[in-house]
């Protein structure tokens, strides 16, 4: 059975410095690439990109503010700028919605699971809520140098 295991370790140490060695080609191909004018022309265009689609978000921004304003103003507005009704929520008081929405309305609450099971380790919830076991885990050295087959 050990020898198993052994073999397993001795492919994964293999794999992993397959990986390392790709990890490690990937970097000198991009530093390789980096240098070249298209690099830097790509490089360029990507950055000319972002800056554009910023302009462009700002300027939908200001068209928007501007036209709900018109509408308020009862102005005319462009055909190409619809003005819709939206319903929006805003809760003034959080605490008191939520003892509200404990008693009243459980769908609005969804269960934190993780803090659910933190609380559940440190016994704070009841067993009949959660049951606590313990299951075995193995971790793997990251150094599987001296790994041999037997």
């Amino acid at each position: 059975m050990t020898d198993e295991i052994t073999n397993m370790l001795i492919k994964l140490r293999m794999a992993r410095a397959a990986l390392d060695e790709m990890k490690q080609n990937k970097l000198l191909a991009e530093n390789a690439l980096s240098l070249t004018n298209e690099y830097k022309a790509l490089a360029i265009t990507k950055a000319t990109e972002t800056a554009l689609k910023t302009s462009v978000e700002e300027m939908e921004r200001v068209v928007r503010e501007t036209a709900v304003e018109y509408y308020f103003a009862d102005a005319s507005i462009p055909s190409a700028v619809s003005i819709s009704q939206y319903k929006v929520v805003a809760i003034p008081d959080l605490p008191a919605a939520k003892e509200w929405a404990l008693k009243n309305f459980t769908p609005a609450l969804l269960l934190d699971v993780k803090a659910f099971e933190k609380a559940a380790k440190d016994g704070s919830i009841p067993s009949t809520l959660a049951v606590v076991t313990s299951e075995p885990r193995a971790k793997i050295a990251s150094n599987l140098d001296d790994i041999e087959v037997e």
